[in-house]
């Protein structure tokens, strides 16, 4: 058995309040997290061998592997071979608790137990859950699949025991998939509140427009921009010397290149910054986002998130994230000026709950900042590159409510899906399989600008196509779902559609296609930046008696439209060319599903 690999691993213990669970909440709200120590970590492994040759900890991973020839973990027990963490210190017979990690599982990898809630050593049965892979899917038991697909990537893995209602649940990278009963008490190893809900941080919001006329470069004085600054695809581009002079001469601050919010300045109500961001490694000793006060005020700002040694920190204390470096991240900062709170959220998850400093007129920056020298000696090096990339935009809450970010899934009744189900549409003279292809789950779908329509005759351009057949309906809710990669390169192509009866015209009441790597309402609103080379969720829900469609990505809504009226509908996905299409077009998908609203 190949190693499985394990990150971040936790436990969390909760207090159960009168509260009810309204939405798809992120499993951890209401919990509370445990302190985890090396103490705590037992680790379990052949007997006969140095725990050097089945295990390995490095930047925060923990890795562990086993043949299936090992030794069991102590002489004489009839049990197989393992490498295994088990909890110490939190075993626990009563309450709610739960465990959280990142998991890699790398292919190959069949027959084994991942995770466990164990119960006490001796007892029969031993265990309440096992989660184990088979031929790549994740099991309960070697039963019900949990999780399909599941080599190779890394997966969030929750799962929740709730002792006295003898349930444990289970959810992969945040969305429940598997809950089952437990088998009577015992004292586990591996306390009580239902969860809270996880609204998205632009919930209840109002997006704001902002215009090249809303960003305000400040620089080095005597330096051009272009030489301390970009933007191209989307992406501000910023950096600075801890040598460059400030943005302005006779300035005592450090030196900086920031984007300054221009036309928003506030001093009242519930104002939201949000882009996503890069910081690559070497940067420190920066300030990358603030919430500025007046100009000449002091202190300067309510707020600053800064780099030191890759870590993200509020001015100079406490981690807001770890390991910062080098990956994008979603970077959310709420600014409740009557209530005097700020809140900072990265990838949709609170991280930072601070106080204000009172009234002000603020605004915001992002970008690098250098601070002083000997007030943070981090900045010692004779010169630093600092660099950062932003993805922008600006957010004002709506009527003061946060609203809860249900799963678009919530309320539906998922249908059952087969081969019968999906029709494929190609090249009429390609054979199939040299435009598609299924492997471990996923549909890979690919076409040339230069193919031929999928039928002889037809004025349509090339595509190759997944038709959902058997779920044509012209009245209710309905909601497809997939998950899709769509390689560099790809554009001017749709990679989904809700198809009017064929024949009509218009065609479809919803096209999503990419051009230049982002996802767009047919050729016009942006739906998501950014969507080359990563694999999104993609949800489309259709009111057709209120004729309304709805998108989500990653379970957040981007897009509603309305329809164009009465027909019989249908669901497609796949690539199909439309204008200004590059010669190569492919879309991947996995995990496609059809649902239906309950009523």
């Amino acid at each position: 058995m190949a190693s499985p690999v394990w990150s971040l691993l936790l436990a969390f213990l909760s207090l159960v309040k009168d509260l009810f669970l309204f939405c798809n909440a992120d499993p951890t709200d209401g919990f509370i997290l445990q302190p985890l120590t090396t103490s705590n970590l037992e680790l379990q492994k052949p007997y006969n061998i140095p725990l050097a040759e089945r295990y390995r900890y490095a930047n925060g991973v923990r890795r562990m592997w086993v043949y299936s020839t090992d030794k069991p973990f102590k002489a004489g027990s009839p049990t197989g071979p393992r490498t295994e963490i088990r909890i110490k210190g939190y075993d626990y017979s009563s309450g709610i608790w739960q465990f959280e990690g990142y998991v890699f599982v790398p292919s190959g990898t069949s027959g084994t137990s991942i995770m466990q809630v164990h119960r006490s050593d001796g007892e029969k049965p031993a265990t309440d859950l096992m989660l184990m892979i088979f031929n790549g899917d994740l099991r309960f038991y070697s039963g019900v699949v949990v999780e399909s697909s599941f080599y190779d990537r890394w997966a969030r893995m929750n799962v929740i025991h709730d002792v006295d209602a003898n349930k444990l649940t289970t959810f992969i990278n945040g969305v429940q998939k598997l809950k089952v009963d437990g088998k009577r008490a015992s004292l586990f190893y591996f306390q009580h509140s239902l969860l809270f809900c996880n609204a998205d941080p632009t919930d209840g919001f109002i997006s704001l427009p902002l215009t090249d006329a809303n960003i305000v470069l400040q620089k080095p004085y005597n330096i051009p921009l272009a030489e301390r600054y970009s933007y191209a695809n989307g992406v501000h581009r910023m950096w600075v010397y801890s040598t460059d002079k400030p943005f302005k001469a006779g300035s005592p601050t450090g030196p900086r290149t920031e984007i300054r919010i221009k036309g928003y300045d506030y001093s009242s109500g519930v104002w939201q910054f949000e882009g996503y961001v890069l910081v690559p490694s070497g940067t420190s000793g920066t300030s990358i986002m603030q919430v500025h006060r007046s100009d000449g005020e002091k202190p300067a700002t309510d707020l600053m998130l800064m780099i030191f040694n890759g870590d993200l920190k509020f001015y100079s204390g406490v981690v807001v994230e770890s390991s910062f470096y080098d990956i994008w991240a979603r970077v959310n900062v709420i600014h409740d000026v009557d209530a005097n709170k700020l809140t900072t959220f990265i990838d949709g998850v609170q991280k930072l709950e601070v106080d204000g400093k009172g009234p002000s007129d603020f605004y915001f920056k992002c970008g690098v900042y250098g601070q002083p020298h000997d007030k943070y000696p981090a900045m010692a090096s004779p010169v630093w590159l600092f660099l950062l990339t932003f993805l922008i935009s600006l957010s004002l809450l709506n009527e003061s409510l946060l609203l809860c970010n249900a799963d678009p899934i919530d309320g539906f009744t998922l249908l059952p899906l087969t081969d019968a189900n999906i029709v494929l549409q190609k090249p009429y003279n390609i054979p199939l399989a040299e435009r598609y292809s299924y492997a471990n789950g996923v549909h890979r779908m690919w076409v040339y600008s230069t193919d031929k329509p999928f039928k002889a005759g037809s004025p349509t351009d090339p595509r190759t196509e997944i038709r959902i057949k058997g779920y044509d309906y012209s009245s209710g809710i309905w909601q497809f779902e997939g998950n899709v990669f769509v390689p560099s390169g790809t554009s001017g192509t749709s990679i989904m559609q809700v198809h009017r009866s064929d024949g009509e015209k218009p065609a479809t009441d919803l096209m999503l296609m990419i051009f230049n790597g982002d996802l767009r309402f047919y050729s016009g609103v942006v739906v998501e930046s950014s969507f080359y080379d990563r694999w999104a969720r993609v949800n489309v829900i259709h009111d057709v008696d209120a004729n309304k469609l709805t998108t989500f990505i990653d379970g957040v809504q981007k897009l509603e439209v309305d329809g164009k009226g009465p027909s019989d509908f249908y669901f497609k996905c796949g690539v199909y060319a439309q204008h200004d299409d590059s010669y190569y077009m492919e879309s991947r998908w996995r995990d496609i599903k059809i649902y239906k609203k309950d009523g």
